[in-house]
């Protein structure tokens, strides 16, 4: 249980990244975060073994939008890095698929 707690709170840490990374402003990014931490719905995936491919899943896909590149207007034109750095989110999002049972 300890794993699923830890992978839990670094999801919400990285979905504030995320929402701050996408102009959101401190409190609603905050509170976003706080939400998804507290949210009932989330009890299966940190309680229970068997929701621990829902929250490796969703740790892939945070981790992808997070390695996404942002427009060049805020980069530097290195075009050999942004390459990199969509191969790296496609292969996250990929395994992300590829933690559930499902798959894609």
């Amino acid at each position: 249980r300890a794993f699923n707690v830890a992978l839990h709170s670094a999801n919400s840490v990285m979905l504030y990244c995320l929402l701050r990374r996408f102009k959101a402003s401190w409190p609603w990014a905050c509170l976003g975060a706080a939400l998804f931490a507290t949210h009932p719905v989330h009890c299966e995936n940190v309680i229970y073994l068997v929701g621990r491919a829902d929250a490796m899943a969703t740790h892939c896909w945070l981790l992808a939008l997070l390695t996404w590149p942002l427009p060049r207007s805020t980069q530097t034109p290195v075009r050999a890095s942004r390459l990199l750095r969509v191969v790296i989110a496609t292969f996250l999002a990929l395994v992300g698929g590829l933690c559930k049972e499902i798959g894609f």
